[in-house]
């Protein structure tokens, strides 16, 4: 019957069984402190008593209860050591979680980049930028050419009439010739 209600039953995530266990833990911290505040409560009555029993001159009886006294101290230092050692759990499993999660955001934006590089297809749109950029260049210079010549033709006509023809000439076949390339 357990394993039907287990298949039913929803798998928690890490973040809520994080939660659970660190609840629990504090849970434990809280019982420990109070522990420990019942110790030192009886520590205090048990001085009282052995503050009494030296007004009695009853020796004995204040050793035994000096010996109670160092041995609910070692007791208290106990339980701070394991309330220390339940928070230093607490907090490992608080970062064990946050590298679960960030070693699973880092395979999902790996896997995103290996989508992308897919879709670009680096090394071919690196070529084909590159004959963009030489066919960029190419026409970028034709046209300075071009645009050379008009001025040189334009400057030729303006201050030598008589050379307006063959200037002409020179200049439609430089261009033919750099459209042609």
């Amino acid at each position: 019957m357990d394993k039907f209600k287990n298949m039913l039953k929803p798998k928690p995530n890490p973040q809520q069984l994080l939660r659970d266990w660190q609840r629990k833990l504090r849970q434990e911290c809280r019982n420990i402190e109070r522990q420990i505040r019942d110790v030192q409560r009886e520590e205090k009555s048990v001085q009282k008593a052995i503050r009494e029993a030296a007004k009695r001159n009853d020796m004995g009886s204040a050793k035994a209860l000096a010996k109670e006294i160092v041995m609910s101290r070692k007791a208290v230092n106990r339980l701070y050591e394991n309330k220390a050692q339940l928070n230093s759990i607490s907090m490992h499993l608080g970062e064990s979680v946050a590298i679960a999660r960030t070693v699973g955001h880092l395979s999902k934006s790996a896997e995103v980049m290996k989508l992308v590089n897919n879709l670009m297809k680096a090394p071919q749109m690196a070529t084909t930028m590159q004959e963009f950029s030489k066919e960029m260049t190419k026409v970028i210079l034709k046209f300075v050419i071009v645009l050379c010549l008009c001025c040189q033709f334009l400057f030729h006509n303006i201050h030598h009439p008589c050379w307006q023809y063959s200037c002409l000439s020179c200049s439609k076949s430089l261009f033919s010739q750099l459209i042609g390339n």
